[in-house]
């Protein structure tokens, strides 16, 4: 991943015992959560409020 919320996302599935296509769904899934997010409240992207450390 090249952002530093999807490289954590991603390493923390990957400590979990996730395998690479239940990672990348998973990813896909943030990302699609996120985009409509922003797209629905007009609010740009904050990294820090998808902090996957603080769930």
């Amino acid at each position: 991943s090249k952002t530093e919320w999807g490289r954590a996302f991603r390493d923390r599935l990957a400590a979990n015992g996730k395998k690479g296509k239940v990672i990348l769904g998973a990813m896909m899934r943030k990302l699609a959560q996120v985009a409509y997010g922003v797209l629905k409240s007009g609010v740009p992207f904050d990294a820090s409020r998808h902090n996957p450390v603080a769930a």
